[in-house]
């Protein structure tokens, strides 16, 4: 896209040929390879007497740490090129270390951060739906209808797209992250606010790049928080028509059916009114679920409040005294007077900010 159009054109003869990022099973074997080579060369090397030495130690290939395999470094490599991931690998040969899921996500952050410019920001979740609270409902519609059917490469039952809809504080980005790591695919958050350019053609060229990053990143579970801002509107003025072109191209992102089975794409928004209705139709963003904080009074409120506490608690590796514990199945008394059965509306990130204030005080 940086080429002259003279250069790209139909009269040109030029033909362009797309080289896209490897995919999954192209890193994988990708590992097995350069593993195997590497493996190789030191065992000629140490046959003919002088053996491969870095830093002193004699290296006969490449070491993987316990419970990591090619499959895993597969995963965890999405959105990286060959040449960053024998970055990953040189630098564990350097350091006399096994390469390992950590020493991926440090080289890999600090090559997509350059990369990308902020534009695509890949995560590696590390907690399941065990620390989210409540929301039962969503938790079985992922289950079945995302997470299932990623594992499986499954296209007839994969959703395509989902939009969360709720009021802040309800774990909107949370769940997502949770649902992430239990389809075993990637998490993958978009900023479109990033893509903005001053420069002609600019926003463009960085569309295409966060496509490419994507469809790189697959199977996973792509996050576009808050689209009523982020995504604007095909009548938006002001921007000789970027904003407009910035929408359709995702729109038609949303219709490929090429990323089914591969790619979910999953939306949150407090204001879905303010979504353009073409974005949320059927086929694109089809299934609009709530995200809502458990109801002011009854059982179900007082069950919804001790389900996420529980969960936070999980989540930052905290126990309740044995005194607090018992009053939280107790709605007359302790925790389950003052907070699980007030008549006050509390969201989950409401309930976090109270566990918080007394981690501070106990510590």
């Amino acid at each position: 896209s940086q080429l002259h159009e003279s250069l790209r054109g139909g009269f040109s003869k030029v033909s362009a040929i797309l080289v896209p990022k490897p995919t999954l099973e192209d890193r994988q074997a990708y590992s097995e390879n350069f593993c195997r080579n590497l493996a190789h060369k030191c065992a000629h090397l140490k046959a003919a007497g002088e053996p491969l030495k870095i830093g002193g130690k004699v290296i006969e290939g490449m070491e993987f740490a316990a419970g990591f395999d090619h499959r895993d470094l597969a995963i965890q490599s999405s959105g990286m090129s060959r040449n960053q991931i024998e970055k990953s690998f040189n630098e564990c040969l350097n350091l006399g270390i096994p390469i390992d899921d950590r020493q991926i996500r440090v080289v890999k952050q600090k090559c997509l951060e350059e990369e990308y410019d902020g534009i695509v920001e890949f995560y590696h979740p590390t907690y399941g739906f065990d620390q989210v609270g409540g929301h039962e409902e969503l938790k079985r519609y992922f289950m079945e209808k995302i997470a299932k059917p990623l594992r499986s490469g499954d296209v007839r039952t994969c959703s395509g797209g989902i939009l969360l809809v709720g009021p802040p504080g309800t774990g909107k980005t949370h769940f997502v992250l949770a649902g992430a790591f239990e389809a075993h695919t990637n998490f993958v958050k978009l900023n479109l606010g990033k893509l903005m350019n001053k420069y002609v053609g600019g926003t463009e060229e960085r569309t295409e790049m966060m496509f490419e990053a994507v469809r790189a990143a697959a199977p996973c579970v792509v996050l576009i928080d808050e689209i009523d801002v982020a995504l604007p509107g095909r009548q938006s003025g002001g921007d000789s028509g970027v904003g407009s072109r910035l929408t359709g191209a995702m729109l038609t992102f949303l219709c490929d059916e090429s990323r089914l089975g591969k790619i979910v794409v999953v939306a949150a928004s407090n204001r879905p009114d303010s979504i353009d209705a073409a974005v949320i139709r059927s086929g694109r963003l089809g299934d609009i679920l709530p995200v809502l904080p458990p109801p002011k009074e009854g059982e179900a409120s007082f069950q919804g409040r001790a389900n996420i506490l529980k969960a936070l608690a999980s989540k930052h590796k905290v126990t309740f005294h044995k005194e607090l514990q018992g009053t939280m199945t107790d709605q007359m008394i302790g925790l389950g007077r003052l907070l699980l059965d007030d008549t006050q509306i509390w969201t989950g990130a409401e309930i976090e900010a109270v566990l918080k204030d007394a981690i501070g005080l106990a510590v």
